[in-house]
């Protein structure tokens, strides 16, 4: 895994991945911007509650669960 992976929740209680920095994620939440996850959905950045950096099991977990 060669990126930088940054994980949020939202509203609906809902985990996704990003492959993108932490603050970007939260530039592009603030803006109500689309963000597209790593398994190719998109999430209205308006509906993200939380942010944080994922530990490399959760990645690993991540990526086994979605099948990606």
């Amino acid at each position: 895994m060669d990126g930088e992976y940054t994980m949020v929740t939202t509203v609906d209680s809902d985990i996704h991945l990003f492959e993108m920095a932490v603050p970007m994620v939260r530039n592009k939440a603030k803006a109500d911007h689309w963000l597209e996850t790593v398994d190719g959905h998109f999430v209205r950045g308006d509906k993200v509650v939380s942010v944080w950096v994922p530990d490399e099991h959760m990645i690993q977990g991540f990526f086994e669960s979605a099948d990606v």
